[in-house]
């Protein structure tokens, strides 16, 4: 067993000595291969992570969007029910009338104005 240990050293050490450069290349070789391997395997996973992110955001975004359809759906079908309308034009009539009695308390309030003045021109003129 010893001198069979004892030559298998020798042969290898023999085939070491002259064919390093073979061995040295295979090595490299090989460190090579398994850096493009990993390489490889990297990218892949990036470009995974990429397409995953790409369909969440997909999602989102038609889900974002659904949800604003919804609401403006659901604000126009809230807008055609009878007694919002009523109210709604209640309400406008409401302001249009509020707009007409501060219109008219100012233009009377103008007039009232040009009344005093008129009196005090003609006081003194």
């Amino acid at each position: 067993m010893k001198i069979t240990s004892i030559v298998l050293c020798i042969m290898v050490a023999g085939a070491i000595h002259h064919s390093e450069a073979w061995l040295f290349k295979d090595i490299k070789k090989a460190f090579t291969d398994a850096g493009n391997a990993i390489k490889g395997t990297a990218q892949n996973a990036g470009n995974a992570i990429t397409g995953a992110a790409n369909v969440v955001g997909d999602t989102v975004k038609t889900g974002t969007d659904a949800a604003k359809d919804a609401i403006v759906d659901g604000a126009k079908i809230v807008a055609n029910i009878p007694i919002v309308k009523t109210v709604h034009k209640a309400g406008e009539g409401l302001v249009n009338d509020g707009v007409n009695a501060v219109g008219g308390v100012v233009k009377d309030g103008a007039g009232a104005v040009k009344d005093g003045v008129n009196k005090v021109i003609s006081f003194f003129g």
